[in-house]
């Protein structure tokens, strides 16, 4: 890999522990589920993203991205995040985290009415996980998916990346070649 942003010894050793601490608060909630392991290598990848395709160096941006789907609000993870990687991080963990609550599709139009409220740093991180879905897609389109749900979901997907347009112009135009791609394939599989 080239154009790794280089961090120094004492930003190396938060990634790893957010890392670290990703896998360990993951294994503890999905005990037996077998998307424990797609979900930890989630994060990784959309870090990998932030750091090569969007340059993103700086730590705050690149540890939220690994902790953000660990949170679940509750006073003991609030506590640890912020006794671990500071305020700043829980803060943008907790600007990212959705309402575990509401279905999936509520969940979906949920993130659209938040993220026009997104800082730069959570725009980013959102525009990386959506680069990470389009990559996911390509590869492996979920089971029994029709093209409509296929093309639904790639509708809202550019819909939420719209909206956070701005943050980061790298990602950005990345986003928008995968996700010309993935129409055209979807294109040519409905021909």
């Amino acid at each position: 890999m080239t154009n790794l942003p280089s961090l120094v010894p004492g930003e190396t050793a938060v990634i790893l522990a957010a890392l670290q601490f990703t896998v360990q608060t993951t294994l503890q909630k999905m005990s037996g589920d077998a998307d424990k392991t797609a979900s930890i290598n989630c994060r990784i990848a959309v870090t990998e993203i932030l750091s090569r395709v969007g340059r993103v160096d700086d730590i705050t941006t690149l540890t939220a991205a690994i902790l953000h789907h660990v949170f679940d609000s509750s006073a003991s993870v609030t506590h640890e995040l912020d006794l671990h990687f500071g305020r700043e991080v829980r803060l943008l963990v907790e600007e990212l985290a959705g309402n575990k609550h509401l279905s999936h599709t509520e969940q979906m139009q949920d993130l659209l009415d938040r993220a026009p409220y997104f800082s730069l740093r959570a725009k980013q991180i959102t525009i990386a996980e959506k680069i990470g879905k389009l990559q996911e897609l390509a590869k492996a389109p979920p089971d029994g998916w029709s093209l409509e749900q296929m093309r639904g979901y790639l509708t809202w997907m550019a819909q939420l990346v719209e909206i956070c347009r701005g943050a980061n112009p790298y990602l950005e135009e990345y986003f928008d070649e995968l996700f010309q791609e993935q129409c055209r394939a979807i294109r040519d599989s409905d021909e």
